[in-house]
């Protein structure tokens, strides 16, 4: 049963192969959107299998990657064989986006995949000069992939899905939840299968606190301490959300809590030293501060898309 559904994922990443590019398969045009999140890496993983030769990663790097994350992102797609590219992202220069009142997800993804499509045209076209008998005179637009699944599709806050449907990104997970994304990702042999979900740091902050690289880093540090001090485990959830009046709330899975309390003392310390003024520890909630996004629409008279955006390098 788990092939059968693997086969069938497969066939819809390989109808995205157009017949009207014969050839284009050297060129390096399906690319992820990858975080190192089971959702992406299970897409990454079903894209190498399709176009070996012609896919890649693409991991933005900016103050809302954790270092933690950013390792993993790594670590898997080495685990995958898939290239990753690592590119710097801006969307720290969409004022819609630091101001944190809804829209900062479609600015984050509008950035993102505006990055991959420069990026994926900029690699075809090297690719396509060094080609001396097969050079096209024409290059194919890149394909972009993500890691959204049928839950995320049932979440009005995800405002990325907005931005993804304006690049015409391929979900190929769309139609399983995200139980079915892990089993598939354990059948598949993804050390992540298990890890639990990483969102970018500035979903940490309470709207109308501004996603500025010091709060980032901030909640990264807090998050940092909390893990290596409570000794979490990859598959345990953890936030330290940033709320108004620089408070700070301690999420942690129910078998956490406890051990958290018992060092609450040591953790108010600690993060009271971080910047945070008062803390509070309570049961993890997934999304407990995006229900403001609900009500939010999309200022399309400020285009993400037309910013120039370079690339920090590949590897």
């Amino acid at each position: 049963m788990m092939q059968t559904r693997v086969d069938a994922l497969l066939r819809r990443v390989a109808a995205s192969r157009d017949a009207v590019a014969p050839g284009a398969d050297r060129l390096v045009r399906h690319v992820v959107a990858f975080s190192g999140g089971v959702d992406s890496s299970l897409a990454a993983a079903l894209v190498h299998r399709v176009f070996p030769e012609a896919s890649a990663a693409c991991l933005g790097v900016s103050p809302s990657l954790s270092a933690e994350q950013h390792v993993q992102a790594r670590d898997v797609a080495r685990h995958i064989g898939i290239s990753l590219w690592e590119c710097s992202t801006r969307e720290s220069e969409h004022a819609a986006y630091v101001a944190n009142k809804g829209q900062s997800c479609y600015y984050c993804k509008t950035t993102l995949y505006t990055t991959i499509e420069d990026v994926a045209q900029f690699a075809m076209t090297r690719i396509n000069e060094a080609q001396q008998e097969s050079r096209r005179p024409f290059l194919p637009k890149p394909v972009i992939y993500n890691g959204t699944n049928a839950d995320d599709l049932k979440d009005p806050t995800r405002l990325g899905l907005v931005a993804a449907k304006e690049f015409d990104v391929q979900s190929p997970l769309d139609r399983l939840s995200k139980t079915e994304v892990r089993e598939t990702a354990k059948y598949l042999g993804l050390p992540n299968w298990n890890a639990a979900a990483s969102p970018c740091l500035r979903s940490r902050l309470q709207f109308g606190i501004e996603a500025t690289e010091r709060h980032l880093k901030q909640v990264e540090a807090a998050e940092q301490f909390i893990r290596r001090t409570l000794h979490l485990r990859s598959d345990m959830n953890m936030r330290v959300r940033f709320l108004v009046g620089q408070r700070a709330a301690v999420e942690l899975d129910p078998a956490a809590l406890a051990r958290a309390h018992e060092l609450s003392s040591a953790i108010h310390q600690e993060l009271q030293r971080l910047g945070f003024r008062g803390v509070d520890i309570r049961p993890f909630r997934s999304g407990s501060l995006s229900g403001y996004q609900a009500a939010v629409t999309i200022d399309h008279h400020v285009s993400a898309k037309s910013t120039p955006l370079t690339t920090a390098g590949s590897r």
